[in-house]
Order: structure tokens, then C-alpha cells, then sequence
């Protein structure tokens, strides 16, 4: 047994799930620290100005992040499931295809959602 067989390799889903966490917690913190900020007397009030802004811009710089690892999360899901979208845009071409010859043109060409996707993926 190698040794690369005995230990735990993270997929890609876990990796973000993990970036999600650790940036669930530094905003968290960031919020905190923000929250501290505005409950200090005016007089140091002035001194922390700059600190309040950049605890601000990292707050919003990590949301930010934290939405993107959440698509970036999404779209590994949906690359898991082994269906990518030219793979299933050519299934509905497929199956487009098939609906629309007889004895099934009768029952589909009078529906409009069914004209609209042969319209947009067919023809």
C-alpha cells in the first residue's frame, strides 16, 4: 500500500466547503471588531477612523469572496453529477428532435413552450 492510498486527499467540494467556513468566521470576526469600533468613545472615535475603514473594505472584500466560493461550490456540484451543459443542451436536441417527428407532432406542435424550445434549439 502506498503511502498517497492511506491518507484522506480532499476533493475539490470539500476544499470549498472548507474556504466557505474559514470565511464564514473571518467576517464573523470582522463584524465583531467593526461592532467594537462604533461602540468607542468619540475622542479615540477619531484615531480608529482608518482602522473603521479598512476593517470595512476586508468585511466587504470577504463577502464578496464568500459569494464566489459559493458558485464555485454550485458549479462543482453540478460538474460532479458527469453532466456538463453541452451535454444535456445536446440530450434536449435529441429529444427535440424525436418529439417532433409523428405520431408525436400531433400532441407537442400545438404547445407553445414545446414551439419555443424547438425554435431556440433546432431550428
Amino acid at each position: 500500500m502506498s503511502i498517497d492510498n492511506r491518507f484522506y486527499k480532499p476533493t475539490d467540494i470539500d476544499i470549498l466547503r472548507m474556504e466557505n467556513e474559514l470565511l464564514v468566521f473571518e467576517i464573523r470576526f470582522l463584524k465583531a471588531k467593526l461592532a467594537e469600533f462604533e461602540k468607542q468613545p468619540e475622542n479615540t472615535k477619531c484615531q480608529s477612523e482608518n482602522q473603521k475603514q479598512n476593517l470595512k473594505a476586508k468585511l466587504a472584500e470577504m463577502e464578496k469572496q464568500l459569494e464566489n466560493t459559493k458558485r464555485q461550490a454550485e458549479a462543482e456540484k453540478l460538474g460532479e453529477s458527469g453532466f456538463g451543459v453541452e451535454e444535456i443542451e445536446q440530450d434536449l436536441k435529441w429529444l427535440l428532435r424525436r418529439l417532433s417527428v409523428k405520431p408525436f407532432v400531433w400532441i407537442f406542435r400545438f404547445k407553445k413552450g414545446f414551439r419555443h424550445l424547438e425554435n431556440k434549439y433546432i431550428k
